[in-house]
């Protein structure tokens, strides 16, 4: 299901809005009733293919650079969705922290019109913004989430750095177990109460609201 915040400011009350950072980690701690809770962004960002260690000559797309929608990812978020890339490995716990290497997803389309499709991409080197980036995955044909999305990159090491206030992150969640739509109605009820803390009706006015059921665990 999404999970998304609501405004309670007097120009917008009850307008979805997104979630930060520093907000996604304290559900996390407090979604007792989900099996995983993942986020993410979509943003237009410059890509360039910098180099490919043992096939220089690797590239038969554009060599300048572009600019393409990215998804900017916590680790979790394509096993959530029952998805994992063709080619190569997803990110991992370690790729989605503070100070990590930096690493890049590619869709199927990216790595065909960059990379003509070779699987020599892995270990290729694409500039995300001016930061060099190692390909570690290709992700399977037709897959695109966030809509327009082309590459991935890590959510934590370019958003851990948040204000609550910042909230451009959609957020996903996975029931543990599905109990029906009552049972599931219930436990929206009692992680909706979890999820009232001071800290946020405080300094950053917002409601959390669940919505659209997607998966169950072991669905």
């Amino acid at each position: 299901m999404d999970l998304e915040e609501t405004s309670a400011t007097e120009l917008c009350a009850g307008c979805a809005v997104g979630t930060s950072f520093p907000t996604l980690m304290e559900w996390r701690t407090r979604a007792r009733s989900f099996a995983s809770v993942e986020a993410y962004e979509e943003a237009r960002r410059v890509i360039r293919v910098a180099g490919t260690p043992g096939a220089s000559h690797l590239s038969d797309g554009p060599a300048d650079p572009e600019r393409v929608a990215g998804g900017i990812v916590s680790a979790g978020l394509f096993a959530s969705l029952g998805i994992q890339p063709a080619l190569g490995r997803a990110f991992t716990a370690e790729d989605d922290r503070a100070g990590a290497d930096p690493v890049v997803l590619l869709s199927d389309t990216l790595w065909k019109r960059r990379f003509a499709g070779d699987p020599r991409a892995l270990g290729a080197i694409l500039k995300v913004d001016g930061v060099d980036h190692t390909v570690v995955g290709v992700m399977p044909a037709g897959f695109r989430f966030p809509e327009f999305a082309q590459f991935w990159t890590p959510l934590a090491p370019e958003r851990h750095g948040q204000q609550r206030s910042e909230r451009s992150l959609g957020v996903i969640a996975r029931l543990r177990t599905y109990s029906g739509l009552s049972g599931m109605q219930r436990k929206i009820e009692r992680l909706l109460d979890e999820f009232e803390f001071s800290t946020m009706s405080t300094a950053y006015p917002c409601q959390p609201v669940g919505k659209t059921p997607v998966l169950a665990a072991g669905s």
